[in-house]
């Protein structure tokens, strides 16, 4: 029971003097805290630009060397073509030269008369060719523009010439052949005769020698000449394929091939056009 009544007994109060102190003391102050300084952050370095390398530029190749000699030749042109014109008009400007077709070689000739041999509208060129030599002083024309059968145009000297072929009589132009003269199965015999020549020509120079001035008028100068193409004589062509006939003092050679033509019926001496290309001349 003494226990159990120490236990419900009050505390004892504190003592004068430390209740004194207690009171007397004054407050703590507190620290300050210590001031951190944040130094500002470094700028980042700059990142280094990438080094970008240029290859040299290779040299351009050099260009190829064409051999002059090795160059093929254009190729040729075609024809004209050809318009019917009739005995009435007058003759047509003239004829701009086109290039040659390629003529195949004949077949071998076979035993008989001259009159059973089939037709043939050309003559070899070798038998055509000239045992002379040209001169040199003749009168040359890269290019010529044919007229007719029997005379052409060209540029010498940068002046106008016209040239007409010596010891022969082409067919005029406007001429129409067959057997009813110019009626309804008439031919324009003339106009092909010009085509003909021209096609013969084509883009090849024209040579001409021996020529004699016929007139001039100060512009144009005419003469008349022998000329050759490729060595072919042009009067004994026109002769030989029946598009003209031998004039005065011709050689017999010129009066032989004209006769020959007409054994042949070729050219003018043909019953109609010689060619399917020209049956628009009918």
């Amino acid at each position: 029971e003494a226990v159990a009544d120490g236990a419900r007994a009050a505390p004892p109060p504190p003592e004068p003097a430390a209740v004194e102190e207690a009171a007397s003391a004054e407050p703590l102050t507190p620290e300050p805290e210590p001031v951190v300084e944040i130094a500002p952050a470094a700028p980042a370095p700059p990142e280094p630009e990438p080094v970008v390398e240029i290859a040299p530029a290779e040299p351009a190749p050099p260009e190829p060397v064409v051999d002059v000699a090795s160059v093929e030749p254009p190729a040729a042109e075609p024809e004209p073509a050809f318009e019917p014109v009739r005995s009435a008009e007058t003759a047509e400007p003239p004829v701009e030269a086109a290039a040659p077709a390629p003529a195949e070689a004949p077949p071998p000739a076979e035993p008989g008369p001259a009159a059973a041999q089939p037709s043939s509208p050309e003559v070899e060129l070798a038998a055509l060719a000239p045992t002379e030599a040209v001169d040199p002083l003749a009168l040359q024309f890269p290019q010529v523009s044919v007229l007719d059968a029997g005379s052409f145009r060209g540029i010498r000297q940068a002046k106008a010439v016209v040239v007409r072929l010596a010891d022969v009589r082409p067919l005029p132009f406007s001429e129409r052949c067959g057997p009813d003269g110019v009626g309804p199965n008439s031919w324009h015999c003339g106009g092909i005769a010009r085509a003909e020549l021209s096609r013969f020509i084509g883009r090849r120079p024209v040579v001409c020698h021996d020529e004699r001035d016929v007139s001039t008028n100060g512009r144009v100068r005419e003469v008349i000449a022998r000329c050759t193409v490729g060595g072919a004589d042009l009067s004994l062509w026109v002769a030989a394929n029946g598009w003209g006939v031998p004039a005065d003092g011709a050689p017999p050679s010129i009066a032989d091939a004209a006769r020959e033509a007409a054994e042949r019926a070729v050219g003018r001496h043909a019953p109609s056009a010689p060619e399917a290309a020209w049956s628009g001349a009918n």
